[in-house]
């Protein structure tokens, strides 16, 4: 039988000899058609509304997407919606090492701008480093305040005392980290100058004593549906005071306030939630923003510090200032041209 030939090797892929495809020059030439130009000033405004709700409202003040067009402009300015709930805790921006008075006449300035802008109908303020001036300036231009929410505070007993007065509908109020004002002074007077309070929260960056007087001021809240206490170390004659007394009670957060609740306690008053844990990552959330916002946040499993990208000697100066800055010295001339400034920048006319 003859044999079969052998078969023909596989042509190599290195030597096959493809038909190169060819391209008219043309083709090399050819520029697409630019999309045409969006006129964002024919937005809706509602549009444009929804756009800004999404914002910090410290860079509407400031500028930022307001100067795109004059309807925008306009916006920002006509839409009373938009400064409803008034909301700094993020924008004001404070860089170590700076002078501290420029950052007191930078919030005094924003908050007058947003109370300006709210036309009166201010119904929620939250705001860092609230001096006694702010404070009365608020309190003059916002009669229908509900909410009032002030960290790092810089006011005074007696600062405080007059402008509360001013706010009687007030149903939620929240102080946290007390800088000049004395505690006790200021939940009693809270106590009698909101009957409508319903909403407490207190925190104080370090443990206060006196915390069973605090509980008996707190008492006189009747109408309290939540209460949040953190740094007070009170015993059970004081729990038991606010609980005797606060029938609308439904939640109570107790941190670094010692270990008041026992059994007997929570089953008489088993309608109200009780949250008492004292883990140190718990109370670090509340001061963290506020206190530590230039400082790397404490590793979950230790006390070690990160590094910061801060020199110490700037964190310690800007740790001071917030502390101890007032802002007293800031003169009225000075707060004027600033606000002129944030005119021009933000709320240019037509």
């Amino acid at each position: 039988m003859p044999s079969s030939p052998p078969a023909a090797a596989p042509r190599s892929r290195r030597y096959s000899k493809r038909r190169a495809r060819a391209f008219h020059v043309t083709v090399f030439k050819y520029t697409p058609v630019p999309l045409p130009e969006r006129d964002w000033a024919e937005l809706h405004p509602d549009l444009i509304s929804r756009i800004f709700r999404r914002l910090d409202q410290a860079e509407l003040l400031l500028g930022g997407v307001t100067g795109v067009c004059r309807s925008w402009r306009r916006v920002a300015r006509e839409e009373l919606e938009l400064w409803r709930r008034i909301d700094l805790s993020g924008g004001l921006w404070y860089a170590p090492g700076s002078y501290p008075p420029m950052f007191n006449l930078e919030t005094r300035s924003m908050v007058r701008k947003a109370l300006r802008l709210s036309a009166g109908q201010c119904e929620t303020l939250v705001c860092e480093h609230v001096d006694d001036d702010t404070l009365l300036f608020l309190a003059e231009r916002a009669h229908s305040l509900k909410s009032l929410h002030l960290i790092v505070t810089l006011i005074s007993d007696k600062g405080f005392a007059k402008a509360i007065k001013m706010l009687p509908l007030l149903e939620e109020l929240e102080i946290t980290l007390l800088s000049k004002t004395y505690t006790l002074d200021v939940v009693e007077i809270a106590a009698r100058a909101c009957p409508l309070l319903k909403h407490f929260r207190l925190v104080t960056g370090r443990y206060y004593e006196n915390g069973n007087k605090v509980a008996f001021a707190v008492a006189r809240m009747r109408k309290l549906r939540s209460l949040h206490l953190v740094g007070f170390v009170l015993d059970k004659e004081g729990l038991t005071a606010i609980l005797n007394n606060c029938h609308d009670l439904k939640y109570l957060n107790m941190r670094d306030c010692g270990s008041p609740m026992d059994y007997n306690l929570r089953a008489r008053f088993s309608w109200i939630t009780f949250d008492e844990h004292e883990y140190w990552s718990d109370y670090y959330n509340d001061t963290h923003y506020a206190y530590y916002r230039f400082k790397p946040t404490l590793c979950d499993c230790c006390d070690h510090v990160p590094s910061s990208k801060y020199d110490d000697d700037d964190y310690e100066a800007y740790h001071y200032n917030l502390g101890d800055g007032d802002g007293d010295d800031v003169d009225n001339a000075d707060l004027d041209k600033h606000e002129k400034i944030l005119d021009i920048k933000s709320m240019r006319s037509n």
